[in-house]
């Protein structure tokens, strides 16, 4: 019988004749699913410094595809487990270095393979050293600061954008990379009163997530951003005090630029001044308390015009009066580069820092 549907069952009946009558006999089957012909689509793969990532389309009646890779053309030695009809992930290899691989998949119709190569990437961790420079532009072109957050009368306004040049200060052992902003923003920042007090650390901490990319930066922070509380639930007590933390950060910028650590010859504004002289005093987060017989002060730490760890007041209490100061510093955050960014070009100078892909 021919030119029947597939996957379908069928009632048959054979029946033969003599002359003592008729007999006949009954079944039943049922017609096979057609196999389709052996394809793979859509191959393409990904890779980070030690493992790739190949992703598919199989057409095909064996689930999952085969997988194999290796380390020259034509010879894949490893098969890959854990595969699936749509991709499949090898771990564990070297870095720079090319590897081969290969999908198959099988239908009754025989089987089909396709074939590709990728290189692991050379993780910038191998190509950077403390102290180059790298040119990279946060994507925001501005952002707010909110009043409730400073403790200030309304918001302000930060131009992340402007810090597109950054210095290497640290090379993790995970690959990432920490680095510096090179400038100071051109707007100041102002904390206030006791709001100010409770959110210094947290508020310069959002604000320096406005200087990621979205591409490269896997995180960001404020220089001295340690192992202080982020927002206090009051500031009338001491369970804020005492961070020493932000001194990592101020060694670590020390090193890369010298004593004072803002380097007030090469980290001004881009301008070099505000009005008729250089300001290059911002802030740290870290809060601090001085308590004397008669006065408490809440404060919060800056690096001042000639590079010193200084402190500010944000609140004055005594025994008969309660006032509020405020402060006017600058931004220069801290960002950590994902490990498998790569260089694009440059030397790492000032001149020709290097550029990311």
């Amino acid at each position: 019988i021919t030119g029947l549907t597939d996957n379908t069952t069928y009632y048959y009946q054979i029946c033969t004749e003599t002359g003592r009558g008729t007999k006949c006999e009954e079944g039943n089957i049922k017609t096979l699913l057609d196999s389709p012909e052996p394809a793979i689509t859509n191959l393409s793969a990904t890779s980070t410094h030690n493992s790739i990532t190949i992703t598919y389309q199989a057409n095909g009646d064996v689930t999952p595809a085969v997988c194999k890779y290796g380390d020259s053309s034509g010879k894949y030695t490893n098969i890959v487990s854990g595969a699936t009809g749509t991709r499949c992930s090898i771990t564990g290899l070297n870095e720079n270095k090319t590897y081969y691989y290969q999908v198959c998949t099988i239908t009754g119709k025989g089987t089909k393979c396709e074939e590709g190569n990728i290189k692991t990437i050379l993780p910038i961790s191998s190509q950077v050293e403390v102290g180059d420079y790298i040119s990279m532009t946060p994507t925001s072109t501005s952002y707010t600061i909110p009043a409730s957050v400073t403790g200030y009368s309304s918001g302000q306004l930060i131009k992340p954008s402007e810090l597109n040049l950054w210095r290497v200060i640290k090379i993790k052992t995970d690959g990432t990379i920490e680095m510096v902003s090179h400038y100071i923003s051109s707007n100041v920042v102002c904390f206030k009163g006791k709001v100010g007090y409770q959110n210094l650390v947290g508020g310069l901490n959002t604000i320096a997530a406005q200087y990621t990319d979205g591409k490269h930066v896997k995180s960001t922070r404020h220089i001295g951003f340690v192992n202080q509380t982020q927002n206090c639930s009051t500031y009338d007590s001491f369970t804020c005090e005492g961070d020493e933390g932000y001194k990592n950060d101020t060694e670590l910028v020390n090193s890369v630029y010298g004593d004072p650590i803002n380097c007030p010859s090469c980290l001004g504004l881009k301008g070099g001044v505000v009005g008729s002289k250089k300001y290059n005093a911002y802030w740290l987060a870290s809060r601090e308390i001085d308590v004397s017989t008669q006065t408490t002060l809440y404060r919060g730490r800056m690096i001042d015009m000639f590079g010193i760890v200084s402190w500010v007041n944000l609140v004055f209490k005594d025994t008969s009066s309660e006032s509020e100061s405020s402060q006017n510093l600058r931004i220069r955050p801290i960002i950590t580069l994902n490990p498998t960014t790569e260089i694009s070009n440059g030397s790492g100078t000032s001149s020709s820092p290097y550029t990311l892909k």
